[in-house]
């Protein structure tokens, strides 16, 4: 009877996003299906798409898109290069999802650039710092022009890095990350900031209300990054609460808003 108890028993409930049971057992509730990948353009709005291993140690991986018709008209110019790292609280959705695939098919089309769309661990099964880890782990293999398809078509001197909520926060920080250490191999010519997930233990006066139409509650925003860091950091984590510090320096440096 215990045991049954423990299976069907909700020890944290994270709803939308997920709930975790109190035999471990993790049920994500906010995911779309998975696509498969097909470098026949014509099955995908004109863009080919693959998957790739990064890392198989860590299982670390992405899913490509080449819009075909761009680099056709290209010709011996390339195309720029956008890393994507998927939105989902750090504990939910995919690269492989049918939402991000047929978003970063429609960024590969219409912006004629080469769409990395990484697939990073997710909490709680590997806290933070596992996802920021593996987005550096897939900017540097980027980087490396290893993949054909960026030897023979990207740019990296126009990289992007882009992402939205736990992802742009995820893309933020690896930007700072690059430029702490001096670059990594290619030029990260802009950022596409896309509703950031930033928080406080001190809300912000719009903060405070909810009004029942956002996905999320705050309440559940204050409970999700003690979840994702498995208890490790508390809201005012410089990580989530960048406004902590002031704006970074070009050479990755924070000035103190302080005094």
């Amino acid at each position: 009877m215990h045991a049954m108890d423990a299976v069907s028993e909700v020890d944290f409930d994270l709803s939308p996003f997920l709930k975790r049971y109190k035999d471990g057992r993790i049920e994500r509730l906010l995911r779309s299906p998975p696509v498969a990948a097909s470098e026949n353009p014509t099955a995908n709005r004109g863009v080919a798409a693959r998957d790739v291993v990064i890392d198989h140690g860590t299982g670390v991986s992405a899913r490509l898109f080449l819009p075909s018709q761009a680099a056709m008209a290209a010709g011996s110019k390339r195309l720029p290069l956008v890393v994507y790292i998927h939105g989902g609280s750090f504990c939910t959705e995919s690269a492989y999802c049918r939402t991000y695939h047929s978003y970063a098919t429609s960024l590969a089309a219409s912006a004629g650039a080469l769409v990395v769309l990484v697939e990073y661990r997710l909490a709680p099964e590997h806290p933070i710092p596992a996802a920021y880890d593996d987005t550096w782990s897939a900017l540097k293999w980027v980087a490396s022009l290893a993949d054909p398809w960026f030897a023979d078509y990207a740019d990296p001197v126009r990289t992007f890095l882009a992402g939205d909520s736990a992802g742009r926060n995820i893309a933020y920080h690896t930007a700072v990350r690059a430029s702490q250490e001096g670059g990594v191999g290619v030029n990260i010519e802009g950022m596409v900031i896309v509703h950031p997930y930033f928080w406080g233990a001190e809300r912000l006066p719009s903060e405070e209300v909810w009004d029942g139409t956002t996905v999320f509650p705050p309440y559940g925003v204050d409970w999700l990054w003690p979840f994702v860091t498995a208890g490790q950091a508390s809201n005012d984590d410089p990580r989530l609460n960048v406004g902590i510090f002031g704006p970074i320096t070009r050479q990755g440096e924070y000035s103190s808003n302080e005094g």
